[in-house]
């Protein structure tokens, strides 16, 4: 027997739209990665396909969820563990309040998949119970505003600290001009005098570190912010990277580690 769809009677068990909730909260994030990088002038020729596939799969599975019956919140469930497995590198964002962005990619992916989940199990042992209702009600109407209101209320206050975290730093005295950009550095390669200062710009959506740590030196340099840093007097061939999208140590060879070849001389 086919089972109809749930819309058909306007019925769903207790905790479907909570699930579905959840899934459009994982769509959400790069959704909201999309307008940081656009905002930022980002390249994303290497990530359309990513993109389209972490934003498409939950936006299907919310539509399964809202149409169709006990299979279709198995599948929702599914999709969920799927983006906590996948997208775990979103938690990280929840540790950086002072770039939006990502702080607000991490709120809207990790909770998402985990109400994604949890409430698909919910809803399956709902119906199996017989607890359906035309609207969500009870704890479920409850949990829904809540996770609305704490969304609303992180944004607020990530974009408070984000502005509140900006900082301006003027080139002029420089000896070189060190840019971070598509998370990578721009140029490769520095050549600077040993005591010198070299002006560092994030250009990116995200927070990086200036990082030497030969030298000692591990800066944060948040979103659209500029840095002045002082250089020691310690002839010799170092690497520059950021502790947040390479490894450590980083490998100069590695395309996907944010490095950059750093002389002193």
């Amino acid at each position: 027997m086919v089972e109809a769809p749930a819309q058909a009677s306007g019925l769903q068990p207790r905790w479907a739209r909570l699930q579905i909730m959840g899934l459009l909260m994982v769509a959400a994030g790069p959704i909201v990665f999309l307008i940081a990088s656009m905002a930022f002038g980002q390249d994303l020729s290497e990530d359309v396909g990513f993109i389209a596939v972490i934003l498409a799969v939950p936006l299907i599975a919310a539509w399964l969820v809202s149409r169709y019956g006990t299979w279709a919140k198995v599948v929702g469930a599914v999709v969920g563990l799927a983006a906590a497995l996948m997208l775990f590198w979103a938690a990280f964002g929840l540790a950086t309040p002072q770039s939006f962005f990502e702080f607000m990619f991490g709120v809207l992916v990790t909770p998402g998949a985990l109400i994604a989940l949890i409430s698909g199990v919910a809803a399956v042992v709902a119906s199996r119970r017989g607890h359906v209702s035309a609207k969500a009600t009870g704890g479920e109407a409850s949990a829904m505003r809540a996770i609305r209101l704490a969304i609303v209320g992180l944004a607020v206050m990530s974009a408070i600290v984000t502005a509140v975290g900006h900082s301006t730093a003027s080139s002029a005295g420089a000896s070189a001009t060190i840019r971070m950009k598509n998370s990578k550095f721009e140029p490769k390669a520095y050549d600077v005098a040993p005591g010198s200062t070299v002006f560092v710009k994030n250009d990116d959506p995200i927070i990086h570190t200036f990082t030497i740590k030969a030298l000692g030196i591990d800066r944060k340099v948040n979103p659209r912010s500029s840095v002045l840093i002082t250089i020691p007097s310690r002839p010799g061939n170092f690497v520059l990277y950021c502790k947040l999208h390479s490894g450590d140590p980083p490998d100069l060879s590695d395309q996907n580690d944010m490095a950059a070849a750093f002389e002193i001389r």
